[in-house]
């Protein structure tokens, strides 16, 4: 009988080979070339995103690693580099909004 540990080990290799099947099939979202390893489950909103899809597949069962999956389209990795560097941009754009608009009521005398 397997031990437990390889037991893990096979189911998550199955969840991986399906996740990888799944993106090859599925065309990129802005091309849409179908480019097997070199495709990506990218979150619409990188906030909602608890993990990578892939990696869900050691960690979590099907209910959730789905639930990821529904947070997704795919992206090549051509079209994903870009998307994830405006992200990145508005994020950073984002973050420092807030700080001097924080900074500028704290000098009106708001407390928060």
């Amino acid at each position: 009988m397997k031990s437990h540990a390889t037991q893990q080990r096979a189911l998550t290799l199955r969840r991986r080979t399906a996740l990888k099947i799944a993106r090859s099939i599925m065309p990129c979202v802005d091309c849409g070339r179908r480019m097997g390893n070199d495709s990506h489950y990218d979150h619409l909103n990188p906030e909602q995103k608890l993990m990578s899809v892939m990696q869900m597949a050691s960690k979590y069962g099907l209910a959730m690693i789905l639930s990821e999956v529904s947070k997704c389209v795919i992206r090549c990795y051509e079209c994903h580099k870009p998307v994830t560097a405006r992200q990145r941009r508005e994020r950073r754009h984002r973050d420092q909004l807030l700080q001097i608009v924080a900074e500028k009521l704290r000098e009106q005398g708001f407390a928060f």
